[in-house]
């Protein structure tokens, strides 16, 4: 049996399942502004940017995190992890092949750390299994 933390449709579902949308946006403001800071510190320095490294103009602002929402909806629908399209997306705004296949591995740390938080609230893991098997 599973630890059911929250019943399908309850108020405490729709409690956590409203609180993920202010913490990813949390999450990419965050890591624009660090983004910056870093672009910053870099011309600060006089040095130039990596070949491969995305900049911070419209594209990168409004087109790529568009676009990832797009790619998350069909690897969900797809029941894929993601990464699948999320390396071609990387390769199209520029990064370099490396850095575009690494990022998308390190994604999969979090994309299966959200599943295993999803499945624990809803009941569909059990605890027992997974604790065997870690």
């Amino acid at each position: 049996d599973g630890m059911k933390v929250a019943g399908t449709c309850s108020n405490i579902y729709w409690v956590l399942f409203s609180v993920l949308y202010p913490v990813v946006i949390a999450f990419v403001y965050a890591g624009v502004r660090m983004m910056k800071k870093h672009n910053e510190h870099r011309e600060n320095l006089k040095l130039p940017a990596v070949r491969g490294s995305l900049s911070l103009d419209s594209k990168t602002l409004l087109v790529a995190p568009t676009l990832a929402c797009g790619v998350g909806l069909v690897a969900g629908l797809l029941g894929l992890g993601g990464g699948e399209l999320m390396a071609p997306l990387l390769l199209e705004l520029g990064m370099v092949p490396k850095v575009a296949s690494a990022t998308s591995a390190y994604m999969i740390v979090w994309t299966t750390s959200s599943d295993i938080v999803h499945y624990i609230t809803t009941a569909d893991l059990n605890l027992a299994y997974t604790l065997f098997f870690a």
